[in-house]
């Protein structure tokens, strides 16, 4: 019997469980990978709504979020209504908000 190394440095004989352990591994990754895509979509809507003709800015409000407060922020922005609100309208309605809390 021939013997091999596993991805984890594990001496195991060369057998068709190692090439599940493969599958198993790009089973797990893939998940990780389409939830980090997800992360960024996220961040790349903020960016946009927050700060559509500046990317560094963009970038800079999203840098160190969570996923939850990156969902949470872009369901705030998607509320504001885009052009029927005045800056000022919005500045009174988010004060009274601040001092109810």
């Amino acid at each position: 019997m021939s013997y091999q190394t596993d991805p984890l440095g594990i001496l195991a004989p060369k057998t068709v469980e190692t090439w599940e352990w493969e599958k198993v591994v790009h089973g797990l990754g893939l998940p990780c990978v389409e939830f980090q895509m997800l992360e960024t979509l996220i961040k790349a809507a903020i960016s946009e709504f927050a700060a559509s003709d500046d990317r560094v800015l963009g970038s800079l409000i999203t840098a160190e979020l969570s996923f939850n407060a990156s969902v949470e922020l872009l369901y705030a922005l998607l509320r504001i209504p885009m052009g029927r609100v005045k800056s000022s309208e919005r500045t009174q309605s988010d004060s009274r908000a601040v001092r109810h809390r």
